[in-house]
């Protein structure tokens, strides 16, 4: 997977800001493909800005807005107990999110019938973005992933849910202020960054109270 993200990188950085280069349109032969392939291969065109839009939201966050809090972040004093409790969750999270990734891009590829390469970067650059900075609720907690695949278990989701609960009541009210704040202010430069030129998948709907302490916690995980 590392290999492949290189390579979209590599091509992306040809295509974009090369020598006048650009995305290479898909070659879409009516006499090769069926014509469900061949509408799947014209319509891809539709994924172009999205591509751009989602490298241009990576690079923002891996040179502009993480580096900013990654030093607040790692600043922050937490007991031994609680940083046992984060490392076990983003063990747990990077081991859920890779598997996800894996089973979701051959299941992605086979459906979109192996010929439409942007809608398929698209969602990779997506799916990537939750490795970059974790989000709880989208990769482990939305029950959603109950019924897509691959399929969570549920018993796990709620491990998960009883494992968040636990280091929110093992921190300070202080340091869950403080944290909240944080990311407030990291969520309105994101949203300020896109404009909503996309979505981030698996939001689901979740109350902003709720949503407000699953932030907390990724943001512990973010640099475990």
């Amino acid at each position: 997977m590392r290999l492949i993200l290189i390579c979209i990188y590599i091509f992306l950085s040809l295509s974009l800001y090369g020598q006048g280069l650009t995305l290479v349109p898909n070659t879409c032969d009516s006499s090769v493909l069926t014509k469900s392939e061949f509408e799947k291969c014209m319509v891809d065109t539709n994924f172009n800005n999205d591509i751009i839009a989602r490298t241009n939201y990576i690079t923002f966050l891996k040179t502009e807005l993480l580096p900013k809090y990654r030093l607040i972040r790692n600043s922050l004093l937490l007991t031994e107990n609680l940083k046992r409790k984060v490392k076990i969750l983003k063990v747990f999270y990077d081991s859920t999110l890779d598997y996800k990734k894996h089973i979701m891009t051959l299941e992605m590829d086979r459906n979109q019938n192996y010929i439409q390469p942007k809608a398929y970067l698209t969602t990779l650059l997506a799916i990537e973005t939750f490795k970059i900075y974790p989000d709880l609720y989208a990769i482990l907690l939305n029950p959603i992933h109950v019924v897509l695949k691959p399929q969570s278990d549920y018993i796990k989701i709620i491990w998960a849910e009883e494992m968040v609960d636990d280091i929110l009541t093992s921190m300070t009210v202080e340091m869950k202020r403080e944290i909240q704040q944080l990311v407030l202010e990291m969520s309105k430069k994101r949203k300020a960054f896109t404009k909503e030129y996309f979505y981030d998948m698996f939001q689901g709907d979740v109350v902003e109270e709720k949503r407000s302490f699953y932030n907390v916690v990724n943001f512990l995980l973010w640099t475990e």
